[in-house]
């Protein structure tokens, strides 16, 4: 987390850098875009390897509006929807918010990281038991619980746009969080997602 904490603050230096010589745009519609992401959800400590685990499908969904351009950074915030299901464990649903860093190069090549905040609520795969007061069995309704989730995400995109005048970015991004809480025996959980996806932007 500390590698993240210093990449992060070292675009913040370069979009400084950048902010002294370039103008911020006069319109930033042409930035808002939609982002669509499918992923490999597991419980697990950051950098793990998500190719040597059980495959654990989730698909997120974005809106994405600008807060600040220059001519090769943005600020932008996010809203946004996920679910996943985790065969052994539960399956999620999340709304959130996000703040995001990008930069692009002068390759097409995009690198972004961002907070994402937001309240999950998730549900037993699996059915559950309990013992009843006459020594019996009983099945446990499902029912939601609901916790909060904190999530940083490292993003490598491309752009479709400059080269082939695309509206498109694909990427690839890693997403690291903690929920809390997960249990009333398990305070923190970590969830470990790699992401393939597609941002689309439609007023360009």
């Amino acid at each position: 987390m500390s590698l993240t904490i210093m990449s992060l603050v070292a675009l913040c230096f370069l979009d400084s850098f950048a902010s002294q010589a370039d103008k911020p745009l006069r319109s930033l519609k042409e930035y808002r875009f939609f982002s669509v992401s499918t992923y490999n959800h597991t419980y697990n400590l950051p950098m793990s390897n998500p190719f040597e685990m059980p495959y654990n499908p989730g698909i997120a969904a974005d809106y994405n509006f600008p807060l600040r351009k220059r001519a090769k950074t943005l600020w932008y915030q996010s809203l946004g929807l996920n679910y996943y299901h985790h065969k052994s464990v539960n399956q999620g649903v999340q709304l959130y918010m996000g703040l995001n860093f990008r930069h692009a190069f002068h390759n097409g090549l995009q690198a972004s990281l961002g907070l994402n905040l937001g309240a999950l609520t998730t549900y037993d795969t699996k059915p559950n038991y309990r013992i009843n007061s006459e020594g019996e069995a009983e099945r446990i309704k499902k029912t939601g619980r609901r916790s909060y989730q904190g999530t940083i995400n490292v993003m490598l995109g491309y752009s479709l746009h400059k080269r082939l005048n695309l509206p498109f970015d694909v990427y690839f991004r890693y997403a690291w969080g903690l929920q809390a809480p997960f249990t009333n025996e398990i305070p923190l959980i970590p969830h470990n997602n790699l992401h393939v996806g597609v941002n689309y932007y439609p007023f360009r």
